[in-house]
């Protein structure tokens, strides 16, 4: 929290005057014997000890002083430079006794300076730098009641500052608040258990603030052939401006398995989604239930399975519902190794804002997976199968018949390597050839696919590993071609790089990392020659991993450690009931890392640069660090 005095100031020189005397208090004169009883809680070595009372156990006392420079800049964002002072205390102790009651924490006190650069916003319009000076408390606390128990209880309260740190994913200064508790209770029988949670989350970013509420709860139950789980959360975010958005959830589950051979699966999920956002207002609720039944008796060639699903679902700012029930039976017959039959049939119930529609389908079908042959060392394994299904439609002003016939048959080679002792080459490869025939009693639509389609799918793939000592390294090319044969010719390609593992070049430097390189090319509307129509082919090529190397002593210097981390595609996902944190998306990274301690003296540097939303940023940050007490 910002502060316009200091009264905190003479605290931070007491901290650093703590800091030049820490030797002594460190290493105690070893003609002085320690004669206090060691409480279970105490460490043998504390800064500024609070003497045990009545009600509270002693309070060792620890701390840091930490002093921060920072250089960043960016394109568009000019350039600013920032000096960090902060000086923090943290300690744990009990309340009456450890069973009872244990409270920890940490407060951390800081001023923080910084001039930011200024920026050509037009050329009779330049923004000047600019020089700030605040300070600012932060930290966090947490009390346990009965932390032992079958009834625990717990209440934390945190407050953070982005600037206190070296994490530099943002250019805006950000702060959350997050203050909640939770409670669980189990009975001596363990036969169910409780559990219940709140949580409050803010943050102030730019000059502007949001906020979140979380509510969570639990009841779990197990007896006989049952296990009964239900589960209630309820989150709402606010955002200066008016914007709110709100999800509640209700999830049911229920597993009776009242023999070996049978188990249902039921579970039941209510939902629902207010979003008061600018220009897009939306209330949705969804009710879903659903029943999966499975009956497999030991040692016999037959499975059945049955599903139950229904949804319901309300949109009250449009008006618009669906309902939807669906059944489904099915079964399947191993006839021997190589051949399974299998049939099923559906049927489902929709009624809508359009009206009522009812469909049934079935099918049945057999496949075939023939016994692997081995020549050359290469294993080759032959495949076919084909389903036969019909289905009806009818209401919403549709009434349609169909008859679908599909059949595909194909095969594989693979083909092991041994390359040494430690390390072998997979090659595998594949072909299957599909066709669907279609009759359907709908009138044709133009531009529809043909009635008979055929397919054509081809894949490759080598596979690396190699693994010795401590090191190890997997590596995976997998390639793809799908092309249709008939209608419009459509033609996918799919191309596939993996690159894991880990390697220790000596007892000091290592790499371990992961990166994956994929490129898509999509061709549609090809003549019967192949050749693909203007503007239908597209290219994607995408790329994320990481890969971090470390060094754990540098130039031979003791304790001199550089680690150095390269890291793209990072993904940032929106869940219902809340904002996003950080609004900005950094899709690459290079950071580099050097850090030296020494007893209780430590320093850093840390070099990033990052590309987010496509601008380029770099960032440097100075840190030198003594800690004293515990």
């Amino acid at each position: 929290m910002p502060l316009r005095s200091r009264p905190w100031l003479p605290l931070l020189a007491c901290l650093a005057a703590a800091g030049a005397c820490a030797q002594d208090v460190d290493n105690p004169p070893a003609e002085t014997p320690d004669t206090t009883a060691a409480a279970p809680l105490q460490e043998p070595s504390s800064f500024f000890p609070i003497p045990a009372g009545p009600w509270l156990g002693p309070v060792p006392l620890g701390g840091t002083l930490t002093y921060d420079l920072r250089a960043s800049r960016g394109r568009d964002e000019g350039a600013s430079l920032s000096h960090l002072l902060t000086g923090s205390l943290h300690g744990r102790t009990y309340i009456f006794e450890p069973w009872f009651a244990t409270l920890g924490g940490i407060l951390r006190l800081s001023t923080a300076t910084s001039r930011a650069g200024a920026i050509e916003t037009g050329p009779f319009a330049p923004r000047e730098a600019m020089t700030t000076t605040e300070q600012f408390i932060t930290g966090n606390a947490r009390l346990e009641v009965f932390p032992r128990s079958r009834f625990p209880f717990e209440l934390h309260v945190e407050h953070n500052d982005s600037r206190v740190g070296t994490g530099l994913q943002s250019t805006v200064d950000f702060r959350t608040l997050n203050i909640g508790f939770s409670q669980r209770y189990r009975p001596v029988g363990n036969g169910w258990r409780l559990y219940g949670a709140y949580d409050h989350y803010s943050q102030v970013a730019g000059g502007q603030s949001q906020s979140q509420d979380v509510l969570t709860g639990e009841y779990a139950a197990h007896w006989k052939g049952n296990d009964l789980s239900v589960g209630l959360s309820a989150s709402q975010a606010r955002r200066s401006g008016g914007d709110s958005t709100m999800f509640q959830s209700l999830v049911t589950r229920h597993n009776y398995t009242p023999a070996p051979a049978l188990s249902v699966d039921t579970t039941v999920n209510l939902t629902h989604t207010q979003d008061r956002l600018a220009g897009a207002p939306s209330d949705l609720a969804v009710l879903q239930w659903s029943s999966v039944g499975v009956y497999q008796p030991e040692g016999e060639k037959y499975s059945l399975t049955g599903t139950a699903r229904a949804m319901m679902l309300r949109e009250d700012v449009t008006g618009n519902s669906l309902e939807s029930f669906g059944l489904t039976l099915g079964g399947t017959y191993n006839v021997s190794g190589n051949v399974r039959l299998s049939a099923s049939g559906h049927t489902t119930l929709t009624r809508g804002d359009a009206g009522t529609a009812q469909s049934f389908s079935g099918a049945g079908g057999a496949s075939w997976q023939g016994d692997s042959i081995e020549f050359a060392g290469i294993r080759w394994d032959p495949f076919a199968s084909a389903t036969l299904g019909a289905s009806t439609a009818s209401g919403s002003g549709v009434e349609e018949t169909q008859t679908q016939l599909q059949a595909q048959a194909g095969h594989s080679l693979s083909r092991p390597i041994r390359l040494s002792d430690t390390s072998g080459l997979v090659l595998q490869m594949s072909q299957t050839l599909s066709a669907t025939h279609i009759r359907t009693t709908a009138p044709p639509v133009p531009g529809a696919l043909p009635p008979s389609q055929r397919a054509l799918l081809h894949t490759a793939s080598a596979t690396w590993t190699a693994s010795a000592g401590s090191a190890s390294a997997y590596a995976r090319i997998a390639l793809s071609d799908s092309r249709e044969l008939t209608g419009n010719r459509s033609h996918v390609q799919l191309a596939n790089f993996q690159l894991s593992g880990s390697f220790e070049f000596d007892t000091r430097s290592s790499v371990t990392g992961d990166l994956t390189v994929q490129r898509t090319l999509q061709v549609t509307g090809a003549s019967s020659l192949g050749l693909a129509a203007p503007g239908e082919r597209s290219v994607s090529v995408g790329a994320s991993g990481e890969i971090t190397y470390r060094h754990q002593r540098l130039f031979g210097v003791p304790r001199l450690v550089f680690t150095s981390r390269l890291k793209l595609a990072q993904d940032v996902l929106r869940q219902p009931g809340s904002f996003l944190t950080v609004p900005e998306r950094e899709t690459a990274l290079w950071e580099n890392q050097l850090t030296w301690g020494m007893g209780r003296l430590e320093a850093q540097v840390l070099l990033r640069i990052s590309q987010v939303e496509g601008r380029r940023r770099e960032a440097l940050v100075l840190r030198a660090q003594r800690s004293f007490g515990e």
